[in-house]
């Protein structure tokens, strides 16, 4: 088996793209209950909560993926950005071909 390089910054930038896009997914989640709240008059209370729960469950979604995250992780947390549409296809066309292909093969597994 071949050993297959890669430039470490280039996967932490990808990996940033992918939690920006994660952050806007929850952000976006956000202003959906901000919004019904406006739309239907709810009790700022009430909304209140839910937008705490909501803050609090993406927060975890987030240390559970990134907070470990060591060099020897980082096809890994890829693979999983790109398995939940955090990542394209495309935000890996600076990558070897045989780099894209394992985190491909990878991102199916998790899929999966």
């Amino acid at each position: 088996m071949n050993k297959i390089t890669f430039n470490r910054l280039r996967l932490l930038e990808t990996i940033k793209k992918g939690l920006q896009n994660e952050y806007t997914k929850y952000l976006s989640e956000t202003e959906v209950i901000l919004q019904e709240w406006r739309k239907e008059a709810k009790n700022s209370d009430e909304v209140f909560d839910v937008v705490l729960k909501q803050v609090h469950n993406s927060k975890k979604q987030i240390l559970r993926k990134y907070a470990h995250s060591k060099t020897s992780k980082y096809l890994n947390v890829i693979s999983e950005q790109l398995a939940e549409g955090f990542l394209s296809i495309g935000d890996l066309d600076d990558y070897s071909t045989e780099l894209k292909q394992v985190i491909i093969e990878l991102s199916e597994k998790v899929a999966e």
